[in-house]
């Protein structure tokens, strides 16, 4: 109670232009003691939402990622059944291509080439690479022949393309990389 007292015998001292001033600077301080509370809880708030914002967008990221996971498991499933479907040996190569080949061109007036020697493809596979030449063959045969390798009973794959047009009219000559897929010495593990 004495300080109150003499708070107010000093402000009654001052004269009117300071007591205007020791008014407003104490209210401005009031006023901030007042605001700090308040801005804390804002504060709060707009790092919680932010917060918030963060970690929902890392849990879309992370269901994007294990969607593309789910994509690339069943991708590389039907990668795997489908190596397994085509092991063929360089006999069932030729069976194959000269059978696929008579039906989309007409005639066996093919080269086939294994030029190469079996490369590891993912540590379980070896990829045989053979090269076949066609002297004439149109393009919807060509269409057909291609559509036939890929999509057939036991599915060759495509490497590399070559197609050139001959001096004979609406004829192409076509050298493709066709390679196949067999099981390397390692035994595959069973999902």
């Amino acid at each position: 109670m004495i300080a109150v007292v003499k708070v107010q015998t000093w402000f009654q001292s001052l004269s009117s232009r300071e007591r205007l001033i020791v008014g407003i600077t104490s209210l401005s301080v009031l006023l901030y003691i007042a605001w700090l509370p308040f801005a804390s809880v804002i504060s709060f708030f707009d790092e919680r939402e932010l917060h918030l914002a963060q970690r929902t967008r890392v849990y879309n990221q992370m269901g994007e990622n294990l969607n593309r996971y789910f994509q690339l498991n069943e991708k590389l499933q039907r990668l795997q059944s489908t190596f397994k479907n085509s092991q063929m040996t360089f006999e069932d190569v030729t069976r194959e291509l000269d059978q696929i080949i008579k039906k989309a061109v007409g005639s066996a007036d093919y080269e086939l080439d294994k030029n190469r020697t079996p490369s590891a493809l993912g540590g379980n596979y070896l990829k045989q690479i053979f090269t076949v030449k066609i002297k004439e063959i149109n393009l919807s045969q060509l269409v057909t022949l291609l559509y036939s390798l890929e999509h057939g009973q036991s599915p060759l794959f495509l490497g590399k393309i070559d197609v050139t047009k001959t001096n004979q009219d609406k004829s192409f000559l076509a050298t493709m990389e066709i390679y196949s897929i067999g099981a390397s010495q390692v035994e595959l593990p069973s999902d």
